[in-house]
């Protein structure tokens, strides 16, 4: 017996033409997707170490480990303020001053503290604390000790600019440089005093901030 085949019916040519389309859309759809998968919006995350120009107009990821894993870089996100604290607890060396302890460093300059016995008498520390600001550029400066009346002025590239706290006492400066603002709050108490054991504690917090 033979098999005679029939012509399609116009029905059958246009399932059978839907059919085709339907997947070889599916099979495009499934290539874009694998080539955009992680994208958001078209848009696919570079690194945590790229940079600023490298991301421009594109996701960023977080950092990936570090102190910081899990979160995304502040060179990413504009008008910000960073923060990190500071602190020393030096002993008083009996009738001497101490050598500068570097407590805070950016690129405007290092800021220190030395731990000084300001009596004479032996066995009897009384302790005084000098902090040092050492500028790398020339920077805008106001600093106060206490609700005292602040000391403004312009450090000088490569100059210092220091104060001694002669009791227990807080303090403030702020280095300004084009809109770019670094702010030290800290606070110095006396530990040991008229013993021949003392110490100095300097601690505090810096922020910067950006335009």
């Amino acid at each position: 017996m033979k098999l005679r085949l029939r012509r399609p019916s116009p029905a059958m040519v246009v399932a059978m033409v839907a059919l085709v389309m339907s997947l070889s859309g599916s099979a495009v759809a499934a290539i874009d997707f694998a080539r955009n998968s992680g994208a958001v919006d078209g848009l696919s995350a570079v690194k945590a170490t790229s940079s600023v120009g490298h991301a421009a107009g594109n996701l960023v990821a977080t950092n990936k480990s570090g102190t910081f894993k899990g979160q995304i870089p502040g060179k990413f996100l504009a008008q910000t303020v960073s923060s990190t604290t500071f602190g020393a607890y030096p002993a008083v060396v009996d009738n001497a001053n101490g050598a500068a302890i570097p407590l805070n460093s950016s690129s405007f300059g290092t800021l220190s503290a030395s731990c000084n016995d300001q009596n004479r008498i032996t066995g009897n520390v009384d302790p005084s604390v000098t902090i040092t600001f050492a500028a790398g550029p020339a920077l805008n400066l106001a600093r106060s000790i206490g609700g005292g009346t602040p000391t403004l002025g312009v450090l000088q590239a490569g100059t210092a600019d220091s104060f001694t706290i002669n009791n227990s006492n807080t303090f403030h400066i702020q280095l300004e440089l084009n809109k770019t603002d670094v702010v030290y709050d800290g606070q110095v108490r006396q530990d040991g005093r008229t013993t021949p054991n003392g110490h100095c504690l300097i601690a505090g917090t810096v922020q910067k901030q950006k335009p």
